[in-house]
């Protein structure tokens, strides 16, 4: 979107927004503690102050200022997980500070009537700028130059998203393109002439701003002609070309004014990372109580059966290729890793992982830590290290990684997990690597919280059930 077009409409939302996070709050004050309940305000103004601040990054986030949503669900769903972070950074600050005197009762007023209200002003403005913009008021006449495949992505995209206020009157040659490989486009819009007439129309017609989608020309040789646009007082703007990508978020930025188009191949914004990190550190914390109170009786347990460590160690690769030493109870005997190289030949999957039914080197109490996935537990001190998340892809051993195919690499672009997709998915119906590299990658391409949520319960699930260990 043209974002110049959308600053004014982006501070209304930005004031109104703000209103009715004090509404809100004054709402929910009089519902719990009755319109004479004022005098709480000085106890929970700090509530009103972290919403302030939390709040309007996470729409900006979310692109709920600046419409990057195509629909009113996505938009209340961009709403529903802002809330849930604002509430999260609530609940941090009653955590650390130590706060007793607050009302859990006044929190769920206030989030829901949060979420109500800005879902409720976000519909009003979205109907109110398409009204307008269907009446005719208050947008830009935009002339397109050159026929390729931007063009038909830029038409579109104007044409579904009407509040931005931009309507093309005309399309202008770049050469000789093809007209017939673009007919839905000519059918629609009028040829105004070729790239030479281009000045001469400018002069000539009511034009507010020029979108280039050259598909000969390099942006080097529309210099000339955009500061000839720029000197008529008429804005411009230069799609530029992709290349193919299928995966990958674009994000235009720039180094000390050097422009850069940044292809990212995960979902996971600056945000989203930080509320990840977040969920991580608690759940890393828990764990590793948890772990820290089981580790007397399974350490005497491993030990009583069979000479060596408590903890199994081994390194394994991370994020992008980090190596990391991954802590396990010990469920093997000491020679497990030499005995390997014998029972290759039995190995159950396809490809870089190995992997045995009733394997031989696994003591009897290690049995029964794998059937409750018990020997998984250390590895929340690999959380709490930053190394791995709760939820994840398979961390890979160095020899798995080094028979990977080119396409296998991408699932180290996100931290490995305790958990994931194919520890939920069925795994010991799975023999193939590809298969558990793409379930990984389904993971990737489809992160969310929620995702994460659903793949923990469903982990608790299969771990109480005693599914896929062996």
């Amino acid at each position: 979107m043209l974002k110049q077009y959308s600053y004014g409409i982006k501070q209304m939302l930005i004031f109104f927004d703000i209103i009715i996070i004090f509404l809100s709050f004054w709402l929910g004050i009089s519902i719990r503690f009755g319109i004479q309940g004022t005098p709480m305000f000085k106890d929970l103004v700090w509530i009103l102050i972290v919403s302030l601040i939390i709040i309007p990054v996470c729409f900006t986030t979310y692109g709920l200022y600046d419409f990057r949503y195509k629909t009113f669900g996505e938009a209340v769903n961009r709403i529903i997980l802002s809330h849930c972070i604002n509430l999260m950074a609530i609940s941090l600050v009653i955590y650390f500070w130590r706060i007793q005197h607050f009302s859990r009762f006044f929190m769920v007023n206030f989030v829901l009537i949060l979420i109500c209200l800005h879902s409720l002003w976000r519909l009003l403005m979205r109907l109110m700028l398409n009204h307008l913009r269907f009446r005719g008021f208050n947008y830009r006449r935009t002339l397109i130059v050159g026929l390729s495949g931007a063009t038909c992505r830029i038409v579109s995209s104007i044409e579904e998203n009407i509040h931005w206020g931009l309507r093309i009157v005309g399309i202008v040659k770049e050469g000789n393109e093809n007209e017939g490989l673009f007919s839905t486009i000519v059918e629609k819009y009028p040829i105004w002439g070729s790239f030479n007439d281009l000045k001469a129309l400018l002069f000539k017609e009511a034009v507010d701003n020029v979108i280039f989608c050259p598909c000969e020309k390099s942006i080097t040789d529309l210099k000339s002609t955009i500061l000839d646009i720029e000197s008529m007082g008429i804005s411009s703007h230069v799609a530029i070309p992709n290349p193919a990508v299928k995966i990958s978020s674009t994000f235009l930025g720039n180094i000390d004014g050097i422009p850069l188009i940044t292809y990212y191949p995960i979902k996971l914004s600056p945000l989203d990372g930080m509320v990840k990190n977040l969920v991580d550190i608690f759940g890393g914390l828990v764990g590793s109580l948890i772990f820290i109170l089981m580790y007397p009786v399974i350490g005497l347990a491993i030990k009583f059966e069979s000479p060596g460590p408590v903890l199994f160690k081994q390194k394994r690769i991370g994020e992008n290729g980090r190596i990391f030493t991954l802590f396990k109870f010990r469920s093997m005997y000491q020679d497990a890793e030499k005995r390997k190289k014998e029972l290759l030949k039995e190995n159950q999957l396809e490809g870089a992982v190995f992997k045995i039914k009733n394997d031989p080197r696994i003591t009897k109490v290690g049995g029964l830590l794998r059937k409750f996935s018990l020997d998984e537990w250390p590895q929340f001190i690999n959380v709490l290290k930053r190394e791995m998340s709760l939820v994840g892809t398979r961390p890979p051993t160095l020899d798995e990684v080094e028979k990977y195919d080119l396409w296998h690499k991408r699932r180290l672009s996100m931290k490995p997990g305790l958990t994931g997709l194919w520890q939920v998915s069925g795994r010991n119906s799975i023999t193939n690597f590809d298969e558990i590299v793409k379930l990984d990658l389904k993971y990737i391409d489809n992160w969310s919280l929620w995702y994460d949520f659903f793949i923990l319960t469903k982990t608790l699930w299969v771990s109480l059930r005693r599914e896929g260990a062996y």
